[in-house]
């Protein structure tokens, strides 16, 4: 029997202007504008976990928003008719909007992610346990655009069976994932606060409004963003392969604006 086919879970966010595509190709994927705002984004994501247990599919949830061009181009490569058959059978899709950083951002952190990294990212969910199949490369499709349809469909087909049992673990040394653990909730801390600083500012230039600072702002929280995805995922990597090894967390340097 097939197991539980899990819904996607997309959680979108900004890595950089020019990876979202935030100054240019505006018009390609702009009839992929699938990421609504919500009053209520985990009654929504609740009705996608029922329908999915319902019909025993895993959930794809995708948090991101409609300015985002990796947004856009995840929703079209998942609306192509190479992908139809296979999201049919295995999986559930719904679309999670962040608007501009001010929205559906305690979505994540239900399913074990203190924070979005990126936009798209990409969250492949258990319906029945919660469990999030692919924590390890979930931050990849932050570049979706870059990403080509054959590697789309090869991800979501290993992904339609992958085990999410916890007693097919490795043995983790417990004391250093609470230190882990508690660095990544203190770094989310970080990335919220620099969401909520240029969030607004992101809004402003979106209407040709923004600050001379933006630019540079947005870069840097970019920059912390990406180098913190890439020390987590070394990191955990580290816990897996060598769960006795010494966990070395590395420091960052403050923003320049005030935190």
């Amino acid at each position: 029997m097939m197991p539980y086919k899990y819904l996607l879970v997309f959680v979108v966010g900004f890595l950089s202007l020019s990876a979202c595509g935030a100054c240019s190709a505006w018009a390609e994927d702009k009839d992929f504008e699938l990421y609504k705002e919500s009053l209520e984004p985990h009654a929504d994501v609740n009705k996608a976990l029922s329908k999915a247990l319902e019909e025993k599919k895993r959930l794809i949830l995708v948090i991101g928003a409609n300015w985002c061009h990796d947004s856009r181009s995840m929703a079209r490569k998942l609306s192509t008719a190479e992908m139809k058959p296979l999201l049919d059978e295995h999986y559930i899709i719904h679309y999670t909007s962040v608007g501009y950083y001010d929205q559906a951002l305690d979505v994540s952190p239900r399913f074990g992610l203190p924070v979005i990294l990126g936009t798209p990212t990409v969250m492949i969910i258990d319906p029945s346990s919660h469990e999030v199949v692919n924590k390890s490369t979930l931050h990849k499709w932050r570049n979706a655009y870059a990403i080509d349809l054959e590697e789309t469909v090869h991800y979501f087909t290993e992904h339609a069976t992958a085990s999410s049992s916890v007693s097919e673990r490795p043995p983790i040394n417990k004391a250093a994932l609470a230190r882990l653990k508690l660095f990544e909730e203190q770094m989310a801390k970080r990335v919220l606060k620099g969401f909520r600083h240029v969030g607004p500012q992101l809004k402003a230039y979106k209407q040709g409004k923004a600050p001379e600072s933006f630019n540079e702002e947005w870069n840097e929280l970019a920059k912390f963003r990406s180098t913190l995805a890439k020390d987590l995922k070394r990191l955990k990597t580290q816990l897996l392969q060598d769960p006795e090894k010494e966990l070395i967390l590395p420091t960052y340097e403050g923003f320049s604006w005030n935190e």
